[in-house]
Formats: structure tokens, sequence, C-alpha cells
């Protein structure tokens, strides 16, 4: 089994989903705890994040790995 670790930061984030307030909706939070975010975000983060991308917007897990690569 393969662990998956994101290295990603907080524009790669927000990039993924089209902003800040689709970011903040995703993951149920406000858009204020997002603008609080160190630029580097947490492995808790990540794997947030890539969920909900995974769960909303994206097929398989390719092509959130492949969106994760184009926003770097």
């Amino acid at each position: 089994m393969n662990a998956y670790n994101a290295s990603m930061n907080k524009s790669n984030a927000i990039a993924i989903f089209g902003g800040v307030k689709k970011l903040s909706d995703a993951l149920g939070i406000k858009r204020q705890a997002i603008y609080q975010w160190k630029d580097e975000l947490t492995q808790r983060q990540a794997d947030e994040i890539v969920g909900a991308a995974f769960r909303l917007k994206y097929q398989t897990m390719a092509d959130v790995e492949s969106l994760i690569r184009e926003s770097q």
C-alpha cells in the first residue's frame, strides 16, 4: 500500500477549487480560517483538501494528483 503524501501550499489549495469561498464551502469552514493558514499546509489540511476534491470535483485520484502537479 502506498501512502499518499501531498506537499501542498495554500495557493495550490485555493487554485484547486477556484477561490477561497469555494474551498471554504467544500471543507465546511469559514473563509477567515483559510486566511489564517500558513503558506505550507499540514498533512492533515492537504488530506482534507484532496478528500474534498475527490468527493466533489474529480473522478479519480489520478485527476486530483494531476491537478496538484499543475498548480505547483
